[in-house]
Formats: C-alpha cells, structure tokens, sequence
C-alpha cells in the first residue's frame, strides 16, 4: 500500500505512472485452500523493456558500448527523475538497471517503488539495511544511517554499469564485494568515453557522501547542459500519449528543476567545476 501511494503522488515523465488498483482473492497453495488477497497494481506500460534487458543485448548479442551521448541522455534522465522524488521526499532505495524502464519513445521511466521510503520533514536519515547489494552505498555497508544521497551512489552505479556492461562492484565473496563498496574501488569506465563522463561517475560514487552532489545538480550540471537541453527539446515534440495528463511534461521537467530554489540553482552552477576539477579530492 505505501508503493501505491507513492505512485499515485507521482506525476513526472520519468517515472512509470500509476493507472489504478485493485484486490483479488486466490488460493496459492493447494495444500492450504485458505484464500488469500492479492493486491495488484497496474502501472503504464513500458514498451521497451528495462535497461536490464538493453545492456544484457548489448553485451552479448550487439558486442558494443553505447554511445557516449546515449549515456548521458539516460543519465539526464534518471538524475530527473530522482530529482523529482527526492522533492517529494521519496528515498527510492532501489536504483538498479532492472527498475529502470524504457518506453519507444526514448524515455526512460524510473519504476519499482517497493523498498521505497517517504522521509518525514523532521527526519533526514534512516537506517534499515535494504536495496540491491551489488548498488548498495558505503553508509549502508557499514551499518550507518543514510539519506538521499544513497540514491546517487546506485545512480553511479547504473551509469557504470551502462558504460562497461556489467557491474562495477563485483566479487566472488560478499566480504570482498562489501570491501570495494566501501573503499569505492571499481575498475574504470572503458576508455572509449570522455574523462568528463568518467568524473561525473567518479564524483557521484564518493565514499562520503556529503561529497556528492545532488541529482538536481547532476541533472543541471555544465557538464550535461546539451543533454539536458536536447532531452528537454524531445520532450517538447512528444504526442499528447506520450505526456503527463495534467501538464505538459517539458513544462514539469523544467520547473521541478527550477522550484528547488536559488541557493540550489547557485551550487549547482558552482558543481559542474567540481565535477570537473573535483576539488574536493
């Protein structure tokens, strides 16, 4: 019931919409004829699979990377996405390639709100050890609290995973996997993409994570100011069935960007540096 509710506040061309819902009784075990209810959510459809499915096609049956300005349009989107939730104060938790749906029309469409948490005004963190183990943040691995920047660091890990085709953090023992998440230590993208793609992956898997940024400043970055403008521009040119019904999508896309504020907007400009120089060391 809380992944229905959070899909029902959600209204953003990022994420995967929510149609409606209703409550079957069946009985799943023969053995037991007690009948038991099922809840079913039924969301948009997304005609083009997950990015899960994508890269598993590129890597074995396409053998060959994605283009640069492909990665850094999904990574617009995405980051928007997450942008959106986190204004909403959703945590979702579970940032991973096969929650992240694809539609015909080149939209990307963040999904799968079951681990989710809404965080109260008065609480920052929370600390239930939960998501994907091969995304899970440093702060999640040594049993601490965390917040929303743990959402960034599976955001770097699903842009990693996109470049390279496979996971950045891979072990043959849960010890040595929990060992690399929390010194951050993963091989580098291949050497086909840019150093700036390469930093802003770098930057968004920092072990602390006051470290880094945003996803309003990973979306609006001077890094990705093209690619955020390009996908704004497809956005605009989208039929009528492919936008949100109460406002258009370019509209909603740029002002949930612009609604964060000045002070946002001001360490946003300051960051696209940093994610170039990252000063921050």
């Amino acid at each position: 019931m809380d992944e229905i509710k959070i899909l029902q506040a959600c209204k953003h061309i990022n994420v995967i919409r929510y149609k409606n819902c209703f409550i079957t009784t069946e009985t799943l075990d023969q053995a037991k004829p007690s009948a038991q209810l099922l809840v079913h959510i039924v969301m948009e459809y997304a005609d083009a699979g997950d990015m899960h499915v994508h890269i598993k096609r590129q890597r074995e049956e396409i053998q060959a990377f994605f283009s640069e300005v492909q990665v850094r349009n999904w990574l617009v989107q995405i980051a928007l996405a997450l942008q959106y939730l986190h204004k909403l104060r959703v945590m979702h938790r579970d940032i991973k390639t096969q929650n992240i749906f694809m539609t015909s029309a080149s939209l990307l469409k963040l999904g799968d709100f079951g681990v989710s948490k809404v965080l109260s005004p008065d609480k920052e963190f929370t600390e239930t050890a939960i998501g994907t183990p091969t995304n899970l943040c440093p702060e999640i691995a040594n049993g601490q609290k965390y917040d929303f920047k743990s959402d960034i660091w599976s955001l770097g890990c699903v842009v990693h995973e996109i470049c390279s085709l496979k996971p950045a953090f891979q072990s043959k023992s849960w010890e040595e996997m929990l060992k690399k998440i929390r010194t951050a230590t993963y091989p580098p993208i291949p050497p086909n993409y840019s150093v700036t793609l390469s930093d802003l992956i770098r930057v968004m898997l920092k072990v602390d994570p006051g470290r880094r940024p945003t996803a309003y400043q990973v979306a609006t970055c001077h890094a990705l100011k093209d690619d955020f403008e390009s996908h704004l521009e497809h956005v605009k040119k989208l039929p009528a069935s492919s936008r949100m019904s109460d406002q258009s999508s370019e509209s909603a896309t740029r002002n949930s960007c612009s609604s964060m504020g000045s002070g946002e907007a001001t360490s946003s400009g300051v960051y696209s540096e940093e994610i170039r120089q990252d000063p921050l060391g």
